[in-house]
Parts: C-alpha cells; structure tokens; sequence
C-alpha cells in the first residue's frame, strides 16, 4: 500500500501526516484493515506515535485503535505499544501509554491482550517517569485495566481482580495513589489560578453582563 511508504517521514512532515489521516479513515473498512496490516501498517503507525507532529500522532493512533477491531492486530498493536513503554524515548512513551489507556477503554478483550503481552509492569515503572504526561496516562491506563466494565462476567471480574493483584505486589498502588494526588494538586493550583485571573479581568470589565458572565466561569472553577 503506498501510503504506508509515506509514513516514514522521507517525503516530509506534510505527506507523514496526510498519509496517516488517509490510513485513519481507510481502517474503518475491513477490506482496508486488511491491505494496512499486510503493507506492515501497524509497525510504522506504532512507530509514528513518537513523531514531533501532534496530528500525525493523533491519526496514528486513531488509526491504530480501529486496526485492533480484528484480534491478530490487536495482539500485534498491544505488543508493538508495550515494547515503546521500554525502548523509545518520553515522547513515544506518553503517546504508547495513552494509546493503550485508549484501547483499554474499549474492550474487556483488549484489557486482557494488555496483559498478556507483560504491560502492567511497563506501565507501573512509568508512574515514576519524570514527564507528568507520562504519569497521567500510564495512571489512565492502569486505572482501566483494574475496572471491571460495564459488560461485567465473572471471567473479567477475575481478569480485574488478578489485575488488582498484580498491581498491589509490584507496589503499584502506593505509586498510583501518589501520582493521582499530584494531578489533582496540579489541577487545584490551576484552578485557582484561572479563578485569580477571572478576579482581575472582571474588576476590569465595564457592565454587569459582561461581569455576570465572568462570575459564572469563576464559579466553574470553585
């Protein structure tokens, strides 16, 4: 498949991204799942996912989560992304672990491809990344992979539990616990600083529509 040949960047940033969003909307059809996947697609999407351009990334992994709608991508997706959790750099990282929060999300059966292929460990040892988007969506992806789902079984209550198990042993949950409190420090502090900003920018403004309207975002922030 051509466009599989653009992903590799030699022909610019532009044709990269372009090619990404064609392969976006093509994985959509069966047909074209198929042809992507035997073009080696999914390794150059994968590996797209550390790339500098942030809608290419975005294609990518859009691409990537309707490629695993069939299961032998699935496994060959999950596997790809558990091995960028070790090998690539913090960039590829973060994208590698929200993909897999993605995916997670979506399926009790993708949960349990994650892991099959070792990605709890992985994702553990990234809470200690010093990128707080790392740390956000490796808690992200943890976080679903302990969940038991809205189409609950009692296999996928032992897969959540076992889960649970395995993330409490590794002593995951002190660190789980502390990057989830650090988010929402983050997002307090933020918080108040849009809250601060508000203040200011409503003792400015003339009117009492205008002002109303800035005590209404100011209270959204509380």
């Amino acid at each position: 498949m051509p466009l599989v040949s653009l992903l590799d960047g030699k022909e610019g940033p532009e044709a990269q991204e372009a090619a990404a969003g064609a392969l976006l909307c093509l994985a959509d059809h069966e047909g074209a799942r198929l042809a992507i996947t035997e073009a080696d697609g999914i390794g150059w999407l994968v590996m797209l996912l550390g790339c500098e351009n942030p809608r290419a990334r975005q294609h990518a992994e859009g691409a990537l989560v309707r490629l695993s709608i069939s299961v032998s991508n699935r496994v060959l997706i999950i596997k790809k992304l558990v091995d960028m959790l070790q090998d690539a750099g913090t960039s590829a990282q973060e994208q590698a672990a929200a993909a897999l929060a993605k995916l997670a999300r979506e399926s009790a059966d993708n949960r349990k491809s994650i892991v099959d292929a070792n990605g709890i460990v992985p994702l553990l040892e990234l809470l200690d990344s010093t990128s707080m988007k790392a740390k956000e969506n490796a808690a992200a992806a943890i976080t679903q992979l302990v969940r038991k789902g809205v189409e609950s079984s009692s296999q996928q209550e032992k897969l959540s539990k076992d889960n649970q198990s395995v993330i409490a042993k590794a002593g995951g949950i002190e660190k789980l616990v502390g990057v989830l409190i650090g988010l929402q420090v983050i997002a307090l502090i933020a918080s108040d600083c849009i809250r601060l900003q508000v203040r200011e920018w409503r003792g400015r403004l003339p009117g009492d529509p205008s002002r109303r309207r800035l005590h209404l975002i100011e209270s959204d922030c509380i």
